[in-house]
């Protein structure tokens, strides 16, 4: 919080591949989020932003789908804490679709 109360914010960027990127039009956007934003509320603010995203990206329920690939600073979200990884200034969250190989 900053000394006033509000809320302090800060910057990350969204990089979109594939079909993401062709509903975006633009490979990377930068989004302005608030202290404790998590990767959850980032994808919030991107599909409300991109309402087409959201049957690319989340599964019926409501839920990230299990095809989506998300990447922090270039390392999957897993390994840190899922949709609950708290994001920090100058992240590049990058959302990729399904790949598969031969």
């Amino acid at each position: 919080m900053t000394p006033t109360g509000e809320q302090s914010t800060f910057q990350v960027t969204a990089r979109f591949f594939g079909p993401y990127k062709q509903v975006t039009k633009k490979r990377d956007i930068d989004i302005s989020l608030t202290e404790k934003s998590t990767v959850s509320l980032l994808l919030e603010v991107i599909i409300t932003q991109y309402p087409p995203l959201k049957d690319l990206i989340l599964d019926e329920y409501s839920k990230l789908g299990s095809w989506v690939v998300i990447l922090i600073n270039g390392r999957n979200m897993s390994i840190f804490n899922g949709l609950n990884t708290p994001l920090k200034e100058g992240d590049t969250i990058a959302i990729f679709p399904p790949v598969a190989g031969g």
